[in-house]
């Protein structure tokens, strides 16, 4: 905690510090303002007291301070859950264009990139997250998102829920599909479009995962706008065909008269 040092030492140099919290009496020493208590519990409301020592001997306690409580560290990026943008995901730990993904999963761009969650601490992307070009979008089974992200994890366990961004919104009635390497389109079941996101959980070894090695994920994503089928056509016939027609109608027509 930090403090102010006391504008009177009493005549002699102050050599150190003590803070105390309470509640739970936990104590931490400094030789100048700030002084860390080591020990307290996440989600605790604490107040401290500071007590200064010099050769006199130690000053009474301070006033209590002002109500804090300690926050938790889950990616352990020096950044408290409540203010950190990825409290669930071990892997991030930084977002220096400020669009809402971490570096290590950002592809470019506002808002283009991966989140990952449910993923143990040792889940990592490996190369980063790329943004290109759809591939194979003769052989897609509608009309094929221009953009693909593409990712590789590794350490992520079984599975790990995905959340790609492609920083526009995606059009409506839109279906998430990965695209192979073979150039298979293969729909992703159970994913979620909303908006510009599509949400899904990917299993290590699982159809969607594009390689073959234990504990490593390869996903190539996007979405498909599935094919609107024309109505079927009124057939004509050629003209000449209906002059003919026309022609020997008027002839049936007038033999009938005449008889």
């Amino acid at each position: 905690m930090a403090f102010t040092a006391p504008a009177d030492n009493g005549g002699a140099s102050i050599t150190g510090y003590t803070a105390t919290s309470s509640p739970s009496g936990l104590v931490g020493t400094c030789a100048s303002s700030p002084c860390t208590v080591a020990g307290l519990t996440n989600g605790t409301e604490y107040t401290f007291t500071v007590v200064a020592t010099n050769s006199a001997g130690d000053s009474a306690p301070s006033a209590a301070s002002n109500a804090v409580t300690p926050d938790a560290d889950t990616d352990g990026d020096g950044t408290g859950d409540s203010g950190d943008a990825f409290p669930d995901d071990p892997v991030e730990d930084a977002d220096t264009d400020g669009d809402g993904i971490g570096d290590n999963g950002d592809a470019g761009g506002t808002g283009v990139g991966v989140r990952i969650s449910n993923a143990p601490a040792t889940c990592q992307f490996v190369g980063g997250v790329q943004a290109n070009s759809t591939q194979f979008t003769d052989s897609a089974p509608g009309n094929a998102f221009g953009t693909q992200l593409s990712f590789v994890l590794s350490g992520c366990g079984n599975s790990v829920t995905i959340e790609a961004l492609f920083g526009e919104a995606l059009p409506a009635g839109s279906r998430a599909y990965k695209v192979s390497a073979g150039g298979e389109w293969i729909e992703i079941p159970g994913a979620v479009i909303n908006g510009s996101r599509i949400t899904y959980t990917v299993t290590d070894n699982g159809p969607l995962d594009d390689d073959d090695v234990p504990g490593v994920i390869t996903d190539p994503v996007t979405v498909v706008q599935p094919g609107n089928l024309s109505p079927n056509s009124i057939p004509t016939l050629p003209w000449t065909l209906l002059a003919l027609l026309s022609g020997l109608v008027g002839w049936l027509g007038w033999r009938r008269l005449a008889t």
